[in-house]
């Protein structure tokens, strides 16, 4: 029963952290957004998402890095 209990809460947990992470990817410009949707739920590689989205390497690495520092501040309790 206390297995079945830890493993109800975890699960609470799970769930909670994956609203915030939505909420907090809600609230990225579209620049910062995108690049790390494809790169972390569709397994872009950089390389790719330049090419799919017409922006210079660099610029997509940029706006990945700007992104994540962005979702790390938005997370932080």
């Amino acid at each position: 029963m206390a297995d079945e209990s830890a493993q109800a809460e975890e699960l609470a947990d799970a769930r909670s952290s994956a609203c915030q992470l939505r909420d907090c990817l809600r609230l990225l410009e579209r620049p910062r957004r995108h690049p790390i949707l494809l790169a972390f739920y569709r397994g872009l590689t950089h390389d790719q998402i330049a090419a799919r989205l017409s922006a210079p390497l660099g610029t997509i690495k940029g706006r990945i890095r700007a992104g994540l520092r962005a979702l790390q501040e938005c997370l932080r309790p």
